[in-house]
């Protein structure tokens, strides 16, 4: 994603500029403010434009990010803040909702790499009887091995650490028979490594899931093993199975090595009909069963959204008497004549009404006009999780939130329910 800078607005008051220059030095008088702080992605991220606004949308700071890609200001508490993103043929706004003194907002990728190597190294793999094929899987890379009884020298793609899992499979003619290796935390300096000499069959994993809508007939399932968050490449295994009362279980053959860590992806199958669906997303050690009660379920959607032009808002209705979400994600989209399309997106603090409203910017370009053209809201996303609430859905908002947009995995075990619009909205999607 390409940033480019955003020409500076004229005529907004007094010392609430759009310049470079830190906007954190003098806090406003009244009201229990504190710092806020916008910080981008890696590529890029300056001169970004950001606006900080409070809650009744009254102008706090118009300014940009910094060469270190982030942007403070001092606020009272619920305000919104909105980064404005020029690309080359469209223009993406992103505001955050229910603001807190002492955030530290992010706008970027959640699976992020933390390394810049690209290591080479010699390893030497034991041979496995009658196996043909023989894969080192990292979560920077992969290579088949040439030399299985002996030593082959390898070069990962790129992003990785200076320790990292390694995996190494072998395989038969029919890649039906799969045993694995698996070493952790291995440092990668170009010296020799030798993997462990007993070759594993792929263990049993079961995903159990329950307490789904009546109206959800099959589940998607997809287990990856991870290495400090990040997955190892190319190592996922799951499938489809059907669902009876709302719910059902999945077993299927998949390396569950003591202390590596795996991520669950469960996804609704094709609902032609659902105007809303569920998934879920666990992570945590490798396990051989995994469970999932989507008993606490969200409430579902009843109608498609609307954008309500004299709210600023987009509204749906919902049913069922489930708790409010921790958190809502929806967007707006326009298209001014013969000129390029914006797209707005929010991320909300949950609550009983369902209804989301966009802060009233003090750049009028910036607004949808009722001249324009007004396109339906294609996301709505409600999530709920197992702690933390919306202060914690915030931290981190993926540039997007479409279906399928993983999670930014920030502690050691978690799970996330989350609602989406239903097949109707994505005819081309599950």
């Amino acid at each position: 994603m390409r940033f480019r800078a955003v020409a500076v607005v004229l005529g907004l008051v007094g010392a609430c500029g759009d310049g470079i220059a830190p906007p954190d030095a003098v806090p406003p008088i009244d009201g229990p403010a504190g710092r806020v702080t916008v910080r981008m992605g890696p590529s890029e991220a300056a001169t970004v434009q950001v606006i900080f606004q409070n809650a009744d949308s009254s102008l706090v700071l118009a300014t940009r990010t910094g060469p270190d890609g982030t942007a403070n200001a001092f606020m009272a508490p619920g305000g919104f803040v909105t980064v404005i993103e020029d690309g080359s043929f469209s223009k993406s706004l992103y505001t955050w909702a229910g603001v807190q003194p002492g955030d530290v907002l992010t706008l970027g990728a959640p699976f992020l790499s933390p390394g810049h190597d690209s290591p080479s190294f010699p390893i030497q793999v034991p041979l496995d009887e009658g196996q043909d094929f023989y894969e080192l899987l990292t979560s920077c890379g992969s290579s088949f091995l040439q030399t299985p009884g002996g030593i082959s020298f390898v070069t990962l793609t790129g992003g990785c650490t200076a320790r990292e899992d390694l995996l190494v499979l072998s395989r038969d003619v029919t890649f039906d028979n799969e045993r694995y290796l698996y070493a952790a935390d291995v440092t990668l300096d170009g010296s020799l490594i030798e993997m462990p000499d007993e070759w594993r069959a792929f263990e049993s994993a079961s995903v159990e899931v329950s307490g789904v809508p009546r109206s959800t007939r099959s589940m998607n399932v997809v287990m990856s093993l991870l290495d400090d968050g990040r997955p190892i490449d190319q190592m996922d295994r799951g499938g489809t199975f059907d669902l009876a009362g709302g719910a059902g279980a999945l077993a299927f053959q998949m390396p569950l090595p003591a202390g590596a860590g795996a991520l669950v992806r469960i996804t609704p199958g094709f609902q032609p009909d659902a105007v809303s669906t569920l998934r879920a997303v666990r992570w945590g050690l490798a396990r051989s069963t995994t469970v999932v009660d989507f008993s606490q379920r969200l409430r579902t959607y009843r109608e498609f959204p609307s954008y309500l032009p004299s709210l600023h808002a987009i509204r749906w209705s919902e049913e069922g008497s489930a708790a409010a979400p921790d958190a809502v994600i929806t967007e707006l989209g326009w298209r001014e004549a013969d000129l390029e399309p914006r797209n707005w997106v929010i991320v909300a603090p949950g609550s009983d009404e369902p209804i989301v409203r966009f802060p009233v910017l003090p750049l009028p370009s910036l607004m949808p006009d009722p001249e324009n053209t007004i396109f339906q809201p294609s996301t709505l996303t409600t999530l709920r999780l197992d702690g933390g609430g919306y202060a914690r859905v915030k931290k981190n908002l993926p540039i997007t939130w479409g279906s399928g947009a993983s999670w930014p995995m920030d502690a050691a075990e978690g799970t996330i329910i989350i609602q989406e619009l239903g097949s109707p909205q994505f005819p081309f999607f599950d």
